[in-house]
Order: structure tokens, then sequence, then C-alpha cells
């Protein structure tokens, strides 16, 4: 057997794909990465709306019967350190809030709005 032909038993037993099918492998994976990422990205979108749609309620229905304390607090709450998606499941109940965020005394009224309101009811 001669070396030519060795080398041919060797390679029909390998599988070495060509380049353009790797390239054409290399894109589909991009495609399906680009499509989760922007999937995830329009989902985390719609629920940052949500959230800010309770708040929004929120502010519209309540706010003008808070003492001025109980309305620094919620200045301080909404506009604080804290973060947009941490402060919802805070009031949610999916986490445990802080203590300087907990013993404020316009959380539970926060948190109540939002468990009794018909949007949360659904989305739970």
């Amino acid at each position: 057997m001669t070396l030519l032909n060795v080398i041919k038993t060797i390679t029909k037993s390998f599988h070495i794909p060509s380049k353009r099918n790797i390239h054409l492998t290399v894109l589909r994976n991009a495609v399906s990465i680009d499509l989760k990422e922007k999937i995830i990205y329009k989902e985390t979108d719609i629920q940052k709306w949500r959230a800010r749609l309770y708040y929004q309620s929120f502010a519209s229905k309540i706010l003008h019967n808070l003492s001025p304390k109980q309305l620094s607090e919620y200045d301080k709450i909404i506009n604080g350190d804290t973060n947009e998606w941490d402060l919802f499941y805070y009031v949610t109940g999916r986490k445990e809030p802080p203590q300087e965020i907990a013993e404020t005394s316009v959380f539970p009224i926060i948190k109540k709005f939002i468990s009794e309101s018909e949007g949360f009811k659904r989305y739970n």
C-alpha cells in the first residue's frame, strides 16, 4: 500500500467539515444567540414597563393621601440607591427588603396596594 492510499483511507474514516459548513454552523449559532438575547432583553423591558405601571398607578391613586413624612419616605425609596428590579421584588414579596425600606411607614402601603391590584393577581 502506498502512502497516498493510506492517507486516502484515513481521511475517509474522518469527517472533515468544509469551510463553508463551518461558516454556516457558526452563523446559525450566532443568529440563535442574537435572537435569544433579543427575546430576553424584550422580556426584561416588558417587565420593567409593567413594574413602572404599578408605581404610576400607586402614585395616581394613593399619593395624595400620604402625609409629608410618607411622601418623603416614598421619594427616598423610589429615587434612592435601590435597583428597580429589587424594589419590585421587595413590594411583591419575592425578596426580603432591607431594613431601611421595610421600616418605613409607606412600604406596607405600597406592598398592600400592589398585592391588591388586578394586574398583579393576573401576573402572579
